[in-house]
């Protein structure tokens, strides 16, 4: 994931904010392209809740060497991108099958 940092206001501001864009590169594991495609769909949804919005977000319609999707994400600031990274980490244990929980802890 990259990350580019936008200050918004004058620099004289005692208060400055400070805006995020993340470009998200994901890559499935064999055989769960639809796992991780609707996986995204349920943690994407919650972007807005965290003063965000999804600018892009495009599928690969090949099975070459890059990435499956890439995401372009913009959030107010550090403190949204935490809460919805932690958001993003229990749907990720949520969305886990009896079999993946197992290779997860082995």
């Amino acid at each position: 994931m990259s990350l580019n940092v936008t200050a918004v206001g004058h620099p004289s501001d005692s208060l400055l904010r400070v805006a995020l864009e993340l470009c998200v590169l994901l890559w499935a594991t064999d055989g769960n392209e639809e796992t991780l495609s609707r996986y995204e769909d349920t943690v994407l949804a919650l972007v807005p809740k965290h003063g965000g919005r999804v600018v892009s977000r495009v599928r690969s319609l090949s099975n070459g060497e890059g990435p499956l999707e890439v995401q372009i994400i913009h959030l107010p600031g550090e403190s949204a991108l935490q809460a919805y990274m932690r958001i993003r980490s229990v749907w990720r244990w949520r969305t886990c099958t009896a079999k993946q929980l197992l290779e997860r802890i082995s």
